[in-house]
């Protein structure tokens, strides 16, 4: 079940103690859903998943670069009805949303994608600008 449904990307960061712990609880959760049917098992998936926040969400990889980072980081963009949300690449934590009443420009830069957005976070409002890069097609 780990390696057909759980991604690799996750497991390969993983110590031994981690990855041991991992499949005892889906081991674990797995052996719960006997006997249930397929329509159960899929009822019960979409009440968990439709508990998630950014459910419905456009997720994309892309590389955000910002003026007080010099260096490219690896995240997800995911776009959802309420806004703009960046999450860890790794763990798909939220960092940030941006709200779309917030958003004041968005659109193609050069090769990549910029967003301006009022940043909230201080006294005196100003802008900042986020630049992605995402992958090229092939």
């Amino acid at each position: 079940v780990v390696e057909k449904f759980y991604p690799k990307r996750y497991r390969d960061n993983c110590s031994e103690e981690q990855l041991r712990q991992l499949y005892q609880r889906l081991s674990t959760k797995w052996m719960a859903l006997r006997g249930h049917t397929a329509v159960d098992c899929v009822r019960i998936y979409l009440a968990v998943v439709r508990k998630w926040p950014l459910f419905g969400a456009k997720l994309f990889s892309a590389k955000l670069l910002t003026a007080s980072t010099p260096e490219s980081r690896l995240i997800w963009l995911a776009i959802s009805e309420n806004g703009i949300n960046i999450l860890e690449y790794d763990c798909m934590r939220l960092i940030l949303t941006y709200l779309y009443k917030n958003l004041v420009t968005f659109g193609g830069y050069q090769e990549d994608f910029m967003l301006v957005v009022n940043n909230m976070s201080t006294e005196e409002k100003h802008t900042e600008k986020l630049l992605f890069t995402f992958a090229k097609p092939k």
